[in-house]
């Protein structure tokens, strides 16, 4: 395996946009961390269905992935997370675009759907 040591000068005044890049970027094009999601049952008198909880995991560039688990285990949720559909309630994704990481529990609907056109694939 071999390991390869990315230096990057923010200069005086990074972005906001740098700062992400920088404390989560360093290798991973998509990384996970804390993910919880809850679904509420209005018609059933709200009971509260935890989905998932505490998910964390990280990807390169050209790394596989694969979800498995038996039918309610939460893989069609955190898939509909990564792409954006379901808002993020607990936790943090962050997906590289281009040079960048957007971190879509603050991404804008536009850099979403950006995403959605030339990164991620559903």
């Amino acid at each position: 395996m071999t390991t390869m040591l990315r230096v990057r000068n923010l200069g005086l005044n990074p972005t906001r946009s740098e700062l992400l890049d920088f404390l989560i970027g360093m290798g991973a094009d998509l990384r996970v961390r804390n993910l919880a999601k809850t679904f509420t049952l209005h018609p059933q008198g709200g009971i509260r269905l935890p989905v998932l909880g505490g998910v964390n995991f990280e990807v390169a560039a050209g790394e596989c992935l694969v979800l498995a688990g038996p039918s309610g285990a939460g893989k069609s949720t955190l898939l509909r997370t990564l792409y954006g559909n379901y808002r993020l309630q607990e936790g943090s994704v962050a997906i590289r675009h281009g040079d960048t990481m957007i971190e879509l529990g603050t991404a804008s609907p536009q850099s979403i759907l950006s995403l959605r056109r030339t990164t991620v694939g559903y």
